[in-house]
């Protein structure tokens, strides 16, 4: 009898195990099937509001825009830390105010795009990996506030010539050369030093090339250009430089002081 117990509470664990597994594949489905429609990116807005909130409480801290960024690649995961630099904001991008450390700048305009705003390196490995699957998520924490965000997401790349994959979302595919007047203009607004990682000679994470000139070169901060003097409306930008896009497709917010903690906006358990 005893046994036969136990066969019926297993078999009831595993019916109601098979029963949430059912209705988590239905939610995800439905989340499928509203990825990147006008509803989904009105709920990614939303949901984004209380990271806008966040960053301006947090700014006395100077490493506040450091953000972990994880691809996969070959099918591990990948993590590194990169600056965020802003919300994209294609129509008003290509300006030369503020300054590189504070050049995420953040605009309240309801009207503003959804993405995250980056750049990166074509020699570098992330590029590779996202050649190969564009999705990633970062992982953000606000001390000040305890507001922790991991935001996953579909990533494009804008270079010189425009989108570099192709994964651009349909509803900005017609603005591709705001896109690449936003690329345009965070290069006019970073500093020399942030400017000379993207003429160092060799790909990232290689051998020491031979030719490397030491990391405060007078060749390459030349190179580089002087901020204050970069009037020019289309500088000179070397190819290996590339606009960073994260389209975010969920975002997961966890605040450390009350424990209260929202999905997409929807409260969860912490």
């Amino acid at each position: 009898m005893m046994y036969f117990g136990f066969i019926g509470s297993t078999f009831g664990i595993y019916s109601d195990l098979s029963i949430r597994s059912n209705r988590c594949l239905g939610q995800i489905r439905y989340q499928m099937s509203m990825l990147h429609s006008e509803q989904h990116v009105a709920l990614i807005r939303e949901a984004l509001k209380p990271l806008r909130k966040s960053i301006p409480k947090n700014k006395s801290i100077r490493t506040w825009s450091y953000v972990q960024f994880a691809t996969v690649e070959n099918g591990l995961p990948k993590v590194r830390t990169i600056v965020f630099r802003g919300f994209l904001n294609p129509r008003s991008s290509n300006t030369k105010s503020g300054s590189d450390s504070d050049s995420s700048a953040v605009n309240d305009n309801e009207n503003l795009a959804d993405g995250l705003v980056f750049c990166t390196d074509t020699r570098s490995r992330k590029v590779a990996a996202l050649a190969d699957n564009n999705k990633a998520e970062v992982a953000w924490y606000l001390p000040t506030t305890r507001d922790q965000f991991r935001i996953s997401g579909d990533v494009s790349l804008i270079g010189g010539s425009g989108d570099v994959f192709n994964t651009v979302p349909e509803r900005f595919k017609y603005r591709i050369q705001e896109l690449m007047n936003e690329r345009i203009g965070l290069w006019k607004r970073m500093n020399p030093p942030a400017r000379a990682q993207f003429y160092w000679p060799g790909n990232p994470g290689e051998v020491l090339h031979p030719a490397w000139p030491g990391e405060l070169s007078e060749k390459i901060a030349a190179t580089a250009g002087d901020k204050d003097s970069d009037s020019d409306e289309n500088p000179t930008i070397p190819d290996s430089f590339l606009l960073l896009i994260l389209w975010p497709t969920s975002i997961d917010w966890l605040n450390l002081k009350t424990n209260h903690r929202f999905i997409d906006s929807q409260r969860v358990n912490p």
